[in-house]
Parts: C-alpha cells; structure tokens; sequence
C-alpha cells in the first residue's frame, strides 16, 4: 500500500524527472534509429517543462542548457547516420539549423550527406534542399562545398542530384580544387564524372578552370 501512494505522488506530479538523473542530450541518442522514441520523448519532456510553471528548475535549466543547444550537432548525427526520421523529426519539430556547421571541418548536414552519398543520404539531401538547406555552402578545407564531396568521394549519383538542383560547379573554397579533383579522377579512369560535368557546363559556360585532363578529354571526343 505504502509503494502504491509513494508511486501515485510520483506521476501525479507533472513534468517531474522522476528522481533520477535525466538525460537531456539529444545528440546521444539521435544516431539510432532502435533509440527514435527516446529522442521524441527527451524533446517532448523539455517541451512542456519549458511551458510549465509547474517543472522542477534543474529540469527547465538542463532543457535551456543542454537539449536547446544540442539540436544542431543531434541533426549533423542523423544525417551521418542517415536515421532518417530523426533528421524530419530535428528540423519540422525542434527545428534544428539545416545550415548549422559543425566538426573540425565545419560542415553542414548537406554537406556531410555528400560524404557518404548513399540512396538514403540522397532522400535526407532532397528534404533539406527542400527545407532551405544552402546548397553552395562551403566548409573548410578539404571538405568545400557539397559538390566538390560529391566528387571527391565519386559519388556520382549525388552529384548527379546537386546540379539537377543547380548546384554552382564553380563555387570552391580554393580555385585549384575543382581541377585537382576532377584531373585525379580522371587519372582513375572514371569518365562518368565528366559526362557530369557536361551536365553543369551551361552553367560554367566553360571548362572549369585548371581542368587540364577534363579539356583534353572533352575536345578529344567532341563533346562540346
């Protein structure tokens, strides 16, 4: 009878963490798609103590301090991970900055979805570009804009997407990095990523520059 009070006095109390140590991290948990719930349930719990008078002050100032701010970094992990309800539920729900960088390399989520480049990557890339997502981004070096990921990590599908939602091939955070990646490439014998190329050229109206092997290869077979 005692443990049925003491528990009845428990839940009664609304937005109570309950007498143990809460998590309010959303990062932690938004990497796994198994972990979903836990991610809407820890939003939700700050939600209502935010707009309670009636939540303990520890829960409030961790929600303020710790869930708030962590919005963007939990968004830039599922996108790595390509949970991909999580990354609808961060940016419709707790509206998290689709242009926030983050990492050594500053990157946006766009940007790091071009990094792996997977079917579902591409499905996150066409939902954030839908959402605002800035597509010419650029990130530190040797990341650069989502584009150039594309490209360097021959992800040809994804790329493929970039210029069909016109993506600029000429935006670069150094002007020889558009003719190093594509010369190597080259080098690689991938002719798929210059048919890609020809593709942006009525947006370049040129050959990128310093594209040596990229000319040769493109006048050589009357392309353009």
């Amino acid at each position: 009878m005692i443990n049925i009070f003491l528990l009845l006095v428990i839940t009664s109390y609304p937005y109570n963490s309950y007498g143990y140590e809460r998590n309010f991290s959303l990062s932690s948990v938004a990497s796994f798609p198994s972990l979903i719930d836990e991610l809407k349930n820890r939003w939700f719990f700050c939600e209502k103590s935010l707009n309670s008078t009636q939540c303990d002050y520890n829960d409030v100032k961790q929600c303020e301090t710790v869930t708030l701010p962590d919005r963007n970094e939990a968004l830039n992990l599922a996108v790595g991970r390509a949970n991909t309800e999580a990354v609808y539920f961060l940016v419709n729900t707790t509206k998290a900055d689709i242009n926030s960088t983050m990492g050594e390399y500053n990157e946006t989520p766009l940007i790091v979805c071009a990094y792996y480049g997977t079917e579902e990557h591409r499905k996150i890339a066409d939902f954030l570009i839908s959402h605002g997502a800035n597509i010419n981004a650029i990130a530190s070096p040797p990341t650069d804009t989502a584009l150039i990921t594309a490209i360097w990590k021959y992800n040809i599908e994804f790329a493929k997407l970039l210029l069909k939602k016109r993506a600029d091939p000429s935006i670069t955070a150094s002007g020889k990095k558009m003719a190093m990646y594509v010369n190597t490439q080259f080098k690689k014998n991938r002719p798929k990523l210059f048919h890609i190329y020809l593709t942006a050229a009525p947006l370049l109206n040129k050959i990128p520059s310093g594209c040596m092997m990229l000319g040769i290869y493109v006048h050589k077979n009357h392309l353009i």
